[in-house]
């Protein structure tokens, strides 16, 4: 099954000039902050800590390893050792928001709603274009149902930073919220009139449409993106993904293979390519393959396992088949087509009532899910 899936490209290759960097010169701090910062937006957070401590040791007036690490505890929910480290932060420098930032967030894991909104304030005093802290605040209202705290405490800083195209994304997202979607379209075109040139808010605006099944404005703003960056992985998966939807699947295998060139082990695209030429007469070996590499760096994604045991059903092995899609279906037990699925691999390995009753599930769900006249096709052959 096609995945959702959406992000940035590859880095395993500037992760080994790094670590090779880092191998060559242990003392240079450069390359061992770099290396720790794209662990830690992978959440390789025990890596992470790993790298930034010997660090800290030869050097603890290092401000950035003190950022990292104390976002890595927090991560990690070590709050003794996130505690410890924020505070360094704070002492060493008490003008620099991250430290009031990560204080805030250490306050909120504690129930400390009141002390850690205080932080965040404090942060946003010293660095008011920074919306990191303003992000928190908003969430902390969002989650309470309080939107339009939320929206007026955006439109608070709005008036401090005017031309900070990240708070019109923010606001549109709140305004979605709140199903003021005029307001919300308003926003988030307010944002990329402000900065053309960076894609991620093209991209809010295209994922804008796609929630509001707005596609033929999605595609243009995909488009739109990938005109002025060719190589943005993110527009390239989701245009391809609405291309699949409208059953353009040539167009769709093109944006997936760019993906994989771009990024050969970028899970979604691998996932995506597979079950499209698992589907679409492509190379069922070569669909195996590709699945089987995004099952090692996904294990646990439901939809890489549907797309490896439907895999295996076309193989004519559904032993091997109902290992994967029984998994899928453990974490997912409400989609249709992965019963579906699952009911034909029980059906190829000859258990009529446990075929019977996931096809049966998977159209009580949707009765028009793609692959539905098949389930009938074969519930009819039951009678």
């Amino acid at each position: 099954m096609s995945m959702a899936h959406a992000g940035k490209g590859n880095t395993q290759q500037v992760k080994a000039a790094l670590a090779h960097a880092v191998k060559l010169n242990p003392k240079w701090e450069e390359p061992r902050l770099l290396l720790a910062e794209i662990n830690l937006r992978e959440r390789n957070v025990d890596q992470t800590i790993d790298g930034l401590t010997p660090l800290l040791k030869d050097n603890p007036r290092n401000i950035q390893a003190h950022i990292l690490l104390g976002n890595a505890y927090l991560l990690k929910r070590n709050i003794t050792e996130a505690a410890k480290i924020i505070e360094n932060l704070i002492k060493l420098a008490p003008n620099h928001p991250a430290g009031h930032t990560q204080m805030g967030r250490l306050m909120m894991t504690q129930k400390k709603n009141k002390e850690g909104l205080e932080r965040f304030e404090k942060a946003l005093s010293l660095q008011p274009g920074d919306i990191t802290p303003l992000r928190f605040i908003v969430a902390y209202h969002m989650n309470r149902k309080e939107i339009k705290k939320a929206l007026d405490r955006t439109e608070q800083q709005v008036k401090i930073t005017p031309q900070n195209p990240l708070l019109y994304d923010m606001l549109g997202s709140i305004h979605e919220a709140s199903k003021d979607l005029t307001n919300a379209e308003g926003s988030l075109k307010k944002a990329i009139e402000l900065a053309p040139t960076i894609p991620s808010l093209r991209i809010s605006l295209a994922n804008f449409y796609v929630r509001q099944k707005m596609t033929d404005k999605a595609k243009g703003e995909f488009m739109a993106t990938l005109q002025k960056t060719p190589n943005e992985i993110s527009a390239l998966m989701a245009l391809g993904i609405i291309l699949e939807t409208e059953k353009d699947f040539v167009k769709a295998q093109t944006l997936y293979e760019k993906a994989l060139r771009i990024s050969p082990n970028f899970p979604p695209a691998l996932n995506n390519l597979a079950y499209l030429y698992s589907e679409r007469g492509g190379n069922i070996d070569v669909a195996l393959n590709l699945a089987q590499k995004a099952k090692e760096q996904v294990p646990d994604d439901p939809h890489i396992s549907d797309t490896l045991g439907w895999i295996y059903f076309k193989k004519n092995i559904p032993g091997r088949a109902l290992v994967y899609l029984k998994e899928a279906a453990e974490k997912l037990p409400d989609h249709p087509l992965i019963l579906y699925h699952l009911g034909m691999a029980h059906y190829k390995s000859g258990n009529r009532d446990l075929a019977k009753r996931e096809l049966e599930k998977a159209l009580k769900i949707d009765p028009k899910f793609q692959g539905a006249d098949e389930a009938r096709a074969t519930l009819n052959t039951f009678k």
